[in-house]
C-alpha cells in the first residue's frame, strides 16, 4: 500500500502511523480518517493484516472503521497524533466490542541487537507471560513480559540477533498457550509480537501469534 496520507492531508508536521486488524470475528475494513478512506475499495484491512507506517497530519483526527461488505459504520474515535511520532493503532476484542488499541512506537536510535515488544490481544484470554529462550535453548531475560493482561503491550526490549522460541503461557500458572518456533530478530529492527484470536475458537479465528516488523 502506497502512503495514502500525502493524496489527503496537509503533512507540514506528519506523524506516522500503522493500522493493524486484530479483531477474530470482525470483517474486512475500511479505514477513513477524517471522512477521507485511506485505502482502496480493492485493499480492505483484513484480519491479520496491516496497513505499514502511512503519513498523517500530527493533530486530533477522527478515525471511522466501516465494513467493506456494506459500508457499515462499526467504530468511530477522535485520537490525537503527535507530529514526527511513530503510532500503531490496533483494530481489537471482538466485533459487539470493538475497540482500538493505542501504542506510541518509539522506533529512535539504531539497536546493538534487535528490539521487540509483546502485545496481549486475545480478547478472552487470562493474563499472560512468555518465556524466551535462544537458539542455544537458553532462557534469555524478557523484563516486563511476566503479566501482560488484555490490551498491556511490554516495552521494547534489547535481544541479540539470533532464532527465538517464544512460549505463551498463562500468567497465573495456568497451561501453556501457544509457541512460536524459530523466529529470526535481525541486527538493527524493531518487531512486535502480538497475541490474537479467541481461546475458544479454531482455525484463523483460534488463538494465535504474528509477528510484525515496525522498522
Amino acid at each position: 500500500m502506497n502512503d495514502p496520507g500525502s493524496n489527503y492531508f496537509d503533512l507540514v508536521s506528519p506523524a506516522h502511523l500503522m493500522l493493524v486488524h486484530a479483531s477474530p470475528d470482525t470483517p474486512p475494513l475500511n479505514v477513513l480518517i477524517d471522512d477521507q478512506q485511506v485505502n482502496s475499495d480493492a485493499e480492505p484491512l483484513a484480519y491479520q493484516s496491516r496497513f505499514p507506517y502511512f503519513s498523517v497530519p500530527g493533530a486530533a483526527l477522527q478515525i471511522d472503521l466501516e465494513t467493506a461488505s456494506n459500508g457499515e459504520t462499526i467504530l468511530t474515535r477522535m485520537q490525537q497524533f503527535q507530529p514526527d511520532q511513530y503510532y500503531t493503532l490496533f483494530v481489537s476484542n471482538m466485533r459487539d466490542q470493538i475497540e482500538f488499541v493505542a501504542l506510541e512506537d518509539d522506533l529512535t536510535g539504531v539497536p546493538n541487537g534487535a528490539k521487540i515488544r509483546l502485545v496481549h490481544l486475545s480478547p478472552d484470554a487470562m493474563a499472560i507471560k512468555a518465556v524466551v529462550q535462544n537458539s542455544a535453548g537458553v532462557d534469555v531475560d524478557v523484563p516486563d513480559w511476566d503479566l501482560l493482561e488484555f490490551k498491556q503491550s511490554s516495552e521494547f526490549i534489547e535481544l541479540t540477533a539470533d532464532n527465538y522460541v517464544f512460549y505463551i503461557s498463562e500468567a497465573n500458572g495456568g497451561g501453556l498457550l501457544l509457541t512460536a518456533a524459530t523466529v529470526p530478530l535481525v541486527t538493527g529492527k524493531f518487531y512486535t509480537l502480538y497475541v490474537r484470536g479467541s481461546v475458544h475458537a479454531e482455525g484463523e479465528q483460534g488463538i494465535g501469534l504474528t509477528l510484525i516488523l515496525n522498522r
